[in-house]
């Protein structure tokens, strides 16, 4: 369904907000009621468009899904080398987990069987993605061909992982020194590099 330019609006101020609220006080914490006085519409507009908060929830998790796996296709379809690739694949995973507009899922509730569904597919295409990424590392002799897909993919996500869980020890690195600290942390399966 197509909404007009006035509905679109009370629509994009809805998602603004109540994902706001989300990051700020939890799932448990927001109410319809508070997304509507924060978002400026009422009720009767937010029921409207969502018909109960873990609807509106999902809808928000869905839309960050898709654009997290946009900009990560866009990253690993560019002409970059595999070293730049991978960094930048890495800081789109700690924004989007530090982002303060940008809830993300920590298991606070049961969610739908299709947004799961939507989840378990989401990841096997990222998943894919970081295949073809691998391969790249392993034709710019980036990375040892002996390295099992596996491998990588395991030594990826205790990277990634172990960046967003410091990240805040961290304090506000700028993404010129995370950068170099990514390019430290992947010099073990950048060994091949001569």
């Amino acid at each position: 369904m197509e909404l007009s330019n006035r509905s679109q609006k009370k629509v994009d101020s809805i998602l603004l907000h109540s994902s706001r609220l989300f990051v700020q006080h939890g799932y448990h914490k927001v109410t319809m009621e508070s997304i509507a006085q924060y978002a400026n519409v009422s009720k009767v507009t937010l029921y409207k468009y969502f018909n109960d908060k873990q609807a509106l929830y999902e809808h928000i998790l869905k839309e960050n899904f898709l654009k997290e796996y946009n900009e990560i296709v866009e990253i690993i379809n560019s002409r970059l080398s595999f070293e730049e690739k991978i960094t930048q694949y890495i800081l789109v995973k700690i924004r989007k987990h530090y982002h303060k507009s940008q809830p993300i899922f920590r298991g606070e509730i049961t969610l739908s069987l299709s947004i799961q569904k939507f989840i378990r597919k989401h990841n096997t295409l990222l998943h894919e993605e970081r295949k073809k990424l691998f391969i790249q590392g392993k034709m710019e002799d980036y990375i040892c061909e002996d390295v099992a897909d596996d491998t990588l993919e395991l030594y990826f996500k205790i990277v990634k992982n172990g960046l967003i869980s410091i990240n805040k020890d961290l304090g506000d690195l700028e993404n010129e020194n995370l950068s170099e600290v990514i390019k430290l942390i992947y010099s073990g399966v950048l060994g091949c590099h001569n």
